[in-house]
């Protein structure tokens, strides 16, 4: 996703609104590659949570409530360490290889289950 700058002396409020506005206009549309991500991963606490996002997911993506054409994965991340941001997805074996290997080729963002 590209970077957006700020316009010199928008405030805080003002960009989120821009931002908020730029989302808006991709609801429900297909994105091309690097028009959007290409793949979201979210990390679940656990299976009961993993359904639920799956769940919410299945019911926004049907009422085209997020964009289209990206590749939504949940996962449950084990007890213990987290995953975080900047550990190396490759080092966590329940990570699926086919969405590590997205994210080492694409562009993807990883949403972890703080």
């Amino acid at each position: 996703m590209e970077a957006e700058s700020a316009p010199a002396g928008e405030s805080l409020r003002e960009a989120t609104q821009r931002r908020l506005l730029r989302f808006s206009e991709l609801r429900g549309k297909s994105m091309a590659a690097g028009e959007f991500w290409d793949i979201v991963a979210i990390t679940a606490a656990d299976e009961k949570q993993e359904l639920a996002y799956k769940q919410q997911l299945s019911e926004k993506l049907k009422k085209k409530e997020l964009p289209l054409g990206v590749q939504y994965h949940v996962f449950v991340d084990p007890a213990g360490a987290k995953i975080g941001m900047f550990m190396a997805m490759e080092d966590q074996p329940f990570v699926p290889f086919d969405v590590w290997k997205s994210f080492m080729e694409i562009n993807g963002i990883l949403l972890p289950s703080y």
